[in-house]
């Protein structure tokens, strides 16, 4: 695991208090299995770290379980796209595993009531900043939420 993110990870109970930012028991190998065969494509391997470090994180970022309660019709209606997470309200972060540039933007904040990609890519291309968001890494990800948390 990077170890900016490690480090987030053990200054966060201390830094919000208040919050249910606990940390969880790490995902086991047979449910990160499980995760990659509903996938059915590659997952970071950051990612992976982090799922095994703590299987989700307060009650944002979700654990296995959690995500594969929810994903079913994510994947349907926008395969390639697996849920992580949520805002709170009507967004979800979802970890893009669509084929092809492998340079492209893996961590994505997407309103997805109803949506298809092309759906989705019409509505955020004209309010790209202000609801819809991207990260690169889950390092990246993760230091977005350490840093929203501190602001509330």
């Amino acid at each position: 695991m990077d170890q900016r993110t490690l480090r987030l990870l053990e200054e966060s109970p201390a830094k919000f208090l208040g919050y249910d930012l606990a940390r969880r028991v790490g995902a086991t190998e047979a449910q990160l299995r499980l995760l990659k065969l509903f996938a059915e494509a590659d997952l970071p391997p950051d990612y992976l770290d982090f799922l095994s470090y703590t299987n989700g994180f307060g009650d944002d970022l979700w654990g296995i379980e959690e995500i594969l309660e929810d994903a079913y019709n994510v994947k349907r209606f926008m395969p390639g796209a697996i849920p992580i997470g949520n805002n709170g309200g009507p967004d979800v972060y979802i970890l893009d595993l669509r084929p092809g540039d492998p340079n492209l933007t893996r961590y994505l904040q997407i309103d997805v009531c109803g949506l298809t990609w092309a759906e989705s890519t019409a509505r955020t291309g004209a309010v790209l900043k202000s609801w819809h968001a991207e990260w690169p890494t889950f390092h990246s990800f993760f230091a977005h939420f350490y840093e929203q948390w501190g602001q509330e």
